[in-house]
């Protein structure tokens, strides 16, 4: 048990930089905002899409790992 979720953490860890990054593109990219279009992306990406990419990750991760009976 200790294993699958030592597992599904670095996954998740992975998934939220991932996510991170990218939703911040991707936010910076089609927002119409002209302002501040790259702080937009920046704070979208790591406080929103970041976070939910990594709680996704983890539950999947945990839930496929587990052993077979």
């Amino acid at each position: 048990m200790a294993r699958r979720l030592g597992f599904a953490f670095v996954v998740a860890l992975a998934a939220y930089a991932g996510g991170a990054v990218a939703g911040g593109w991707v936010v910076a990219n089609v927002t119409s905002n002209t302002h501040d279009a790259s702080l937009e992306g920046v704070m979208t990406g790591v406080f929103v899409i970041g976070p939910l990419l990594s709680l996704i990750a983890f539950i999947v991760t945990f839930v496929s790992t587990r052993p077979r009976v």
